[in-house]
């Protein structure tokens, strides 16, 4: 009867040709349903051998790796593919991974490897920046960390050897491995900021000092003009002249931070100053006291205060009295009081004092014979006589004058009931009253002769 034949390559004829190495299997039916199973193993051809060579990448990510084939066995030409891709036995400018490599001959018998290709970490970096210590000093430094690649590493910094000692500024830099794989970066060295500080200064006026409030909360030390300043609780700087004061926080021993300038100006009350004045005045003498040269700064009232009689004789634009003629009866202290709008005081002061320019002579001898009268002098014509009296020396009153001035005064004749009287002492006693108001006695003897 018919047999057929089923061979596990899908070969259905009793002979199969061409036939790579391994095992066959072929199972042989009859028309009765009897079956056979026939196992064959060819092992005369020569089988494929593949050899291969493997370059890593040199750089991560690149595409230079390579594979190179050795191929021996197998029957006439081969056909190489590579992860399913026709390719040839010299393969170049791969990328780092797994590979599987088939090799097939002309009887389509084939084998296959697998492979990889490696290459080294991705070259990286990291770095930090050790910022400058205070304005205006260069001493920032970077720090690298370098991974992956190959190493050792080549670094070249862009216009610095050292990434030290570095002022504030851009840093370029790019690093190399042995294989040439690069990569670069840049670090920035920033400069201190200026501490944006709102300052409210308060100018000094009147009896004020002047102020400056620092509007900023920094728990840093302040420096006024390089010198610790005491801040008040709302941050007050107190007790301040006119003047230029440089402000600055404290951040170390060695870095001071300018944070502002402030100029205060003293906005004066009194523009021009007077100068205060003594006057040594005779009772009854008069003075001018002119203050004309005081500049006031604004509105203001200006009030004297005088024991002495006085009176004005100029007023500035306001009608302040700016010139008195005072007539001096006594010691005082003039103040004039000068006060603005906002309640700003100044007080100047003229002293007046008073010298006793009433002295009284008495003569002690009076010589008849030269028609002399016995009188007293003064040296001011202000000194009243109030009581002008001659006694002799049995104690009868012989000669009276009063309520007359010293100057003006008529004299005693030497005459007692219109004769001479005889020579000899007698006693005098004379009350006068000075132009400052006060009284004084004098009593005493003069010698009468002819």
């Amino acid at each position: 009867g018919q047999v057929s034949f089923d061979w596990d390559n899908g070969a259905v004829t009793a002979g199969i040709n061409n036939l790579c190495n391994g095992d066959y299997s072929c199972i042989v039916s009859d028309e009765a349903g009897n079956t056979s199973e026939v196992n064959v193993t060819i092992t005369s051809n020569a089988a494929i051998s593949i050899g291969s060579t493997v370059e890593d990448a040199a750089c991560f990510g690149e595409f230079s790796g390579s594979i190179d084939l050795n191929l021996a066995g197998g029957s006439g030409v081969y056909n190489v593919f590579i992860n399913g891709v026709l390719a040839d036995i010299e393969n170049d400018d791969l990328p780092a991974g797994d590979y599987q490599i088939e090799v097939v001959d002309d009887l389509n018998c084939s084998e296959i490897i697998n492979v990889s290709i490696g290459s080294p970490p991705l070259l990286e970096f990291s770095g930090m920046v050790n910022p400058i210590s205070c304005n205006n000093v260069d001493d920032a430094s970077i720090d690298l960390n370098i991974q992956g690649g190959t190493e050792p590493y080549t670094i070249i910094w862009d216009g610095i050897t050292n990434p030290e000692d570095l002022g504030p500024g851009v840093y370029d830099v790019v690093i190399s491995d042995i294989n040439g794989c690069t990569t670069n970066g840049s670090f920035t060295v920033e400069d201190l900021e200026d501490i944006q500080v709102g300052l409210f200064a308060l100018d000094p006026y009147c009896d004020e000092a002047g102020s400056i409030q620092i509007l900023w909360d920094a728990a840093f030390p302040v420096l006024i003009n390089g010198q610790e300043a005491s801040l008040s609780s709302d941050g007050f700087i107190q007790n301040l002249g006119a003047g230029n004061y440089q402000l600055s926080y404290l951040l170390t021993d060695d870095c001071e931070l300018q944070i502002g300038e402030v100029s205060l100006e003293e906005d004066a009350f009194i523009i021009n100053n007077i100068s205060e004045e003594s006057y040594v005045l005779e009772f009854g003498q008069s003075v001018v006291i002119d203050i004309s040269e005081l500049e006031v700064n604004g509105d203001y009232s200006l009030n004297w205060t005088i024991v002495n009689e006085y009176a004005c004789i100029q007023t500035d634009q306001n009608g302040n009295c700016i010139q008195i003629e005072l007539i001096a009866t006594q010691d005082e202290q003039i103040e004039i009081l000068i006060e603005n709008a906002e309640g700003c005081l100044e007080s100047y002061f003229f002293n007046i004092e008073l010298i006793r320019t009433d002295n009284i002579y008495i003569p002690n001898i009076i010589t008849g014979r030269l028609q002399e009268k016995f009188r007293i002098f003064a040296q001011s014509d202000l000194a009243k006589l109030s009581l002008f009296e001659i006694y002799d020396r049995w104690g009868e009153r012989i000669y009276l004058e009063r309520n007359v001035f010293v100057n003006g005064m008529e004299g005693w004749d030497l005459q007692y009931n219109q004769k001479n009287v005889i020579p000899g002492v007698y006693v005098y006693h004379v009350q006068v009253e000075f132009g400052d108001g006060t009284t004084e006695i004098f009593a005493g003897d003069v010698t009468v002769i002819f």
